[in-house]
């Protein structure tokens, strides 16, 4: 590899710094190798910087009948098949794999298992690359005994994992929060609405300017509708009139209850909804003309 290295670093490859194997399945028709007490660890666990959890067990008859073996804690596991390719753990137990998962144990004075983590996670994207080309994308042990990277000192080394457990520490506080900011945008704007729709944002605003009723207004609404229906200009699309019950207690003295009804236009499907369904179908629909609202824009918000 071309790469232009600090002083005291030098170009090594990871079969030179860990030792390296992989597991096994035992047979899945012997019921008596699984349920164990042994972590068996599968590429869909791996993924926490620091492995505690695994989703089955198997027994010793299974390490002892298969070509499975057991990693001691301190180890790093890499994803070598399909989808998964340079997912990584540190084992923070003792535990078996199955064959998909590359495990290197760092060789003393040559790694530690801090930095070799890292540099596994680092290197992940050339994994990736080097797997490409067959159906489900591989790689493999001799693949990763023979990649090459640049390796500082042992003494760096054990500074840099220690830099980057603080910084990386800092990116997933600062990742918490911003994954939390929609949520908050969220509950803001509805306190926002909720203080909109109740006067509680205008409260100091009425306080300072003279506002009347609605009532003569709303009724004025409602008697043109009435005449209109009886000169039949308007259908008979609008319900009869009702009184609308208070949804909370407290509202501005101006203001009014009202159904959607009471402030709709006074003109025919000025209040209406649909079609649904088969009325209107995928096939109706154009580049252009008259925009369609639905149930999709609403929950987006659009």
């Amino acid at each position: 590899m071309s790469v232009a290295l600090s002083e005291g670093w030098t170009v090594a490859t990871l079969n030179d710094i860990a030792d390296w194997g992989s597991g096994g399945t035992p047979s899945r028709k012997n019921s008596e190798y699984y349920g164990g007490d042994i972590p068996w660890v599968k590429t869909g666990d791996l993924g926490p910087k620091i492995l505690t959890q695994v989703s089955e067990f198997i027994t010793q008859d299974a390490v002892n009948n298969s070509s499975a073996k057991i990693f001691p804690k301190g180890s790093v596991a890499i994803a070598m098949y399909g989808a998964t390719i340079g997912k990584t753990s540190t084992f923070g137990i003792d535990a078996t794999t199955n064959q998909a998962c590359g495990v290197g144990r760092p060789v003393k004075g040559a790694t530690t298992t801090e930095f070799l983590y890292y540099l596994l996670i680092n290197e992940k994207d050339r994994f990736v690359a080097k797997g490409k080309g067959g159906a489900q994308p591989n790689i493999s042990q001799t693949l990763i005994k023979e990649h090459k990277i640049p390796l500082p000192p042992l003494a760096e080394q054990k500074v840099i994992a220690e830099k980057l457990d603080t910084l990386l520490a800092k990116v997933d506080s600062i990742k918490s929060r911003l994954d939390a900011i929609p949520d908050i945008l969220k509950r803001f704007r509805q306190s926002v609405l909720a203080a909109a729709v109740s006067g509680k944002l205008t409260e100091e605003w009425r306080g300072g300017n003279e506002v009347s009723s609605l009532d003569d207004f709303i009724d004025s609404i409602f008697e043109k509708r009435v005449t209109l229906k009886k000169s039949k200009k308007l259908k008979k699309n609008f319900g009869p009139r009702n009184n609308v019950n208070s949804l909370f207690e407290g509202k501005p003295r101006s203001w009014r209850w009202v159904d959607l009804e009471s402030i709709a236009k006074n003109e025919n499907n000025a209040l209406k909804a649909g079609p649904f369904g088969s009325a209107l179908k995928k096939s109706d629909c154009v580049d252009s003309g008259f925009r369609v609202y639905g149930q999709e824009q609403a929950i987006a918000g659009d």
